[in-house]
């Protein structure tokens, strides 16, 4: 109890020093001077954080021996130990993650647990007055026969047992990191994910340890160890088939969307991954009873054991975090666990025809998960192991950091979103990259062009890459601009420039690094006298946050201060953020942060209803702007809905949060985003919208109409489902009921256009042509560039006989959307109208390049050729038709046949 009393004091004495001693250490010149921000970061946490971990490390065993001596069976002992203390571990993330973080700065929560550790060392040590000093003896323990050889059967007792408890931590660590990943895809990288996987994975071990111990007091052979490994790697293999099941059966589940956010991230994590670290958990006090039971030494032998096993946690966080995710992907990563448990439980197994059959499985299993084959990829998918099939998606991989996935638009192949993790981060039109997708890159355009006249460079910073949109905007826009972005994971970076036209010749500089970390190596060089010569900035814009994961160091008072240092003296630093306006948690801690260093701040939304989830742009500016006027300027050419929030309102938020500032001590960013998490987290209004969408397509349509309206009782304003309902009550030939949800859910949306598309529709199914047309003639008039109402006028046209008006509609959609193929079909058709057969086979013969089996053109063309007298060209449309299955016109056939005076 002396020495526990001293390791507790000890201990809290080195949490203590965390905090001077971070700030110490990276002020250190030696570190300071390394390039390697990785290698820095590296070496700063092992000086940091393993001096005070090696004296906490010491407590276990110090508590096992103690316990051993109090005469209690060992294994319960050791187990009852091993399982107390993971699970402080998990009353220690579940209060941190979800509640201390939230009410208190980091430094109070490390100086309060140095001081429980101070309190408890007080106590043992109090407790311990009068015990007499421990008896100097021999160390006739594992270690002193190792050393003196005297049994080669001793020595490999031991290296067995420190394999074992080795491989079955590394085991549950590579599965905690890749069920991370995949409760990513489902729910998003989020402090509720991390947190959650981690107390459930030690949920999982505390429960595992506490049953191996009673189960070693009965039995720690080498079957039960066998059959222990054996279980968890069943289990393990069964978590992705489960999660995929989960995830498909929860979809209309109510209950579970109607639950806490955090709570949905639990049961779906626990259902899918709790059982293989639960059965992993028995395994190491199975192997502290069997040493124990050949006579090794107590304290050395749970302290070593115990120390290997987290050397294997330690090995397989490093392996899983640096290669072997980004090497072969979550899911097979999880095959692989399982093949390894597999192999161990066989070389236990005093019959190895079990294990030896189910390791034959793991090895197909994992060549199903990971070879690019297609009998292995769809056997891979029907076991969870894959990806389901999504023809939209055209590329997908696994980094260090996200799951990356791009994915087609529209079935349009030029028109791409790049997906991280859940969430759509990038959307780009390869046919046009200055076309900007996204209301806060509009509000960003808007700001540059108010300060900066449209054209002139400018130097700009980007903090956050994603797809690289509106960096490759910039360059397009204003050549000659220095313009350098942060993207931290390399892979993005090189799929944007795979997939998302951004070129590899791009004077973009272009920095695979954390936007802090690079804006730390500026401001070092300033202080060194030799500033950069593209500082200062005339802009730098937020680009890295949304609503599941915050970068919360690039949010605080200080990062805040580092942008200013970086900016020209009229230079504006623009923050894209998300948050709901009714909450404003985070809204108003960014403002009043920001605030504290920038003397002028504006807040612009998109447009959405204060209680549902809106993007917000924060500009922040050294010197004042007049952005009074920026919302109607960015609707002459977007469908902008947003608008400048009054001041007076961004005020009264702060005011209501308390005027909460972000420090880097201090950024409780996921729990001010919780309201918005749990809109994420799909609401019961949300579920049912799901339910209507899957009935829609399943083609029960009074079904989807009736989830429809419950998803509209939980959320009236809610313009996705009015669209939907109208559409829904169309099909069901209910048209004045349509046209009543659709022009509500026009008025509500941010981007009305296509609604309005929907109305005019509508309208022509209800034989209302001239209303039809107004509505679009409303649409091109604000929107000149809108395709598909422009392609749908022209049809109007045509029936109105006004065949050159149809025209002029038709060529603005074909520049438009140059891959509209009924564009270029309906061209032809109006121009052929007009008897200029020349520009009709033009237009036919460009949709017939976009779409080469278009049916309708060929025959046209044939009629074409035919009456222009190229008889060769008529043939060859003819043979292409009925290459296709399709039988030419009689007629056609005919005349063709008589006037080129050939036969077939």
């Amino acid at each position: 109890r002396r020495s526990l009393g001293l390791l507790f004091l000890l201990a809290a004495t080195g949490c203590a020093l965390l905090v001077p001693f971070n700030d110490l250490i990276g002020r250190a010149p030696v570190l300071a001077s390394l390039a390697s921000w990785p290698l820095r970061t590296f070496i700063h946490t092992v000086l940091l954080f393993v001096p005070p971990a090696i004296v906490l490390g010491a407590i276990t065993p110090l508590i096992a021996k103690i316990a051993l001596q109090s005469g209690a069976p060992a294994g319960r002992a050791v187990g009852g130990v091993f399982a107390c203390g993971v699970a402080g571990s998990i009353a220690g993330t579940f209060a941190t993650g979800h509640i201390f973080v939230f009410y208190f700065p980091v430094t109070v929560i490390v100086v309060t647990a140095a001081g429980v550790m101070a309190g408890l060392g007080i106590l043992a040590l109090l407790a311990a007055r009068g015990e007499a000093p421990a008896a100097a003896h021999s160390l006739p323990v594992v270690f002193d026969r190792e050393i003196e050889a005297t049994s080669a059967d001793e020595r490999r007792r031991w290296w067995t047992a420190i394999t074992t408890v080795f491989i079955s931590n590394a085991a549950f660590m590579l599965l905690e990191m890749a069920a991370a990943r995949v409760l990513g895809r489902e729910f998003g990288a989020s402090i509720y994910t991390w947190t959650t996987v981690i107390g459930v994975v030690l949920a999982g071990i505390t429960l595992g340890n506490y049953l191996g111990g009673r189960l070693a007091d009965r039995s720690a052979g080498r079957g039960v160890i066998a059959a222990a490994f054996l279980g968890a790697s069943v289990t393990a293999l069964m978590g992705p088939a489960i999660a995929r099941w989960m995830s498909g059966m929860l979809q209309d589940v109510e209950l579970f969307y109607s639950l806490a956010w955090p709570v949905q991230i639990t049961l779906f994590m626990t259902v899918a991954f709790f059982w293989p670290n639960l059965v992993i958990g028995t395994i190491s006090p199975l192997v502290v009873k069997r040493t124990l039971d050949a006579g090794a030494a107590e304290g050395r032998t749970v302290g070593a054991i115990y120390a290997w096993g987290a050397v294997g946690s330690i090995f397989g966080t490093f392996a899983a975090g640096y290669v072997l995710i980004g090497w072969m992907g979550s899911l097979p990563l999880i095959a692989a666990t399982a093949l390894l448990l597999a192999l161990t439980a066989l070389a236990w197994a005093p019959k190895g025809y079990a294990a030896g059959i189910w390791s034959g499985v793991c090895v197909l299993v994992l060549l199903s998960a990971w070879l690019p084959i297609d009998a292995a990829q769809g056997i891979g998918r029907a076991l969870g192991f894959r990806s389901e099939v999504d023809p939209a998606r055209i590329f997908e991989t696994e980094s260090n950091y996200s799951y990356i996935a791009i994915r087609t638009l529209d079935d349009d192949p030029d028109q791409r979103e790049m997906v991280l993790d859940k969430l759509t981060h990038s959307q780009v039109d390869l046919n046009d990259l200055t076309d900007l997708k996204y209301e806060y890159e509009w509000i960003y355009d808007g700001v540059v062009n108010k300060r900066v006249p449209a054209g002139v460079p400018l130097h700009a910073m980007i903090i956050g890459g994603g797809g690289f949109a509106y960096p490759n905007y910039l360059e397009r826009t204003r050549p000659g601009s220095y313009i350098e972005a942060s993207e931290i994971d390399p892979q993005v970076t090189e799929t944007a420039f795979a997939y998302f036209g951004l070129p590899r010749d791009t004077a973009i500089q272009i920095y695979n690094q954390d936007a802090r970390n690079r804006i730390a190596d500026i401001i070092r060089k300033m202080d060194a006298g030799a500033p950069p010569d593209f500082v200062p900035f005339d802009f730098i814009f937020g680009d890295s946050i949304n609503d599941y994961s915050v970068p919360q160091h690039l949010t605080t008072v200080e990062f805040a201060r580092q942008i200013h240092r970086l900016l020209a003296d009229d230079g504006v630093y623009l923050l894209n953020m998300i948050d709901m306006f009714d909450s404003g948690g985070f809204l108003s801690a960014v403002c009043h942060t920001n605030a504290q260093v920038f003397p002028h701040v504006y807040v612009f939304n998109t447009g959405r209803p204060p209680d549902v989830r809106d993007t917000f742009v924060v500009v922040s500016a050294k010197q004042p702007l007049d952005l009074h006027d920026l919302a109607p300027r960015i609707r002459e050419h977007y469908p902008f809905a947003g608008n400048l929030i009054d001041p007076a309102a961004i005020d009264a938020l702060i005011q209501r949060h308390g005027g909460i500032l972000l420090t880097d001590r201090y950024t409780p960013v996921e729990n001010l985003l919780k309201p918005v998490a749990r809109t994420r987290g799909r609401d019961p209004g949300e579920a049912r919208l799901a339910r209507a969408e899957r009935l829609a397509i399943d083609g029960d349509i009074p079904e989807a109409i009736a989830a429809c309206r419950e998803a509209l009782e939980i959320r009236p304003l809610w313009p996705e489902a009015l669209r939907l309902l109208g559409r829904l009550l169309a099909a069901e030939s209910d048209l004045e009921g349509a046209l009543t949800a659709l022009r509500r859910a026009a008025e509500l949306s941010p981007e009305p256009a296509d609604i309005e598309y929907d109305i005019a529709d509508t309208l022509l199914d209800a034989g209302r042509a001239e209303e039809a047309a107004a509505v679009l003639d409303g649409i091109i008039t604000r929107f000149p560039d809108h395709a598909d109402a422009l392609q749908r006028r022209a049809v109007l046209a045509m029936a109105a006989q006004d065949y050159a008006g149809a025209v002029v509609l038709l060529q603005r959609a074909t520049t438009a959307n140059p891959k509209a193929a009924t564009a270029f079909y309906n061209l032809g058709l109006a121009e052929a109208a007009r008897k200029d057969l020349p520009a009709a086979i033009a237009a036919w013969e460009a949709a017939l390049g976009l779409v080469p089996d278009y049916a309708d053109c060929l025959h046209n063309l044939a009629l074409a050729y035919t009456a222009t007298r190229d008889f060769d060209a008529a043939w060859t449309a003819v043979a292409q038709l009925q290459e296709l299955g399709e039988a030419p016109d009689p007629a056609l056939l005919q005349t063709l046949q008589q006037q080129s005076g050939r036969q077939q």
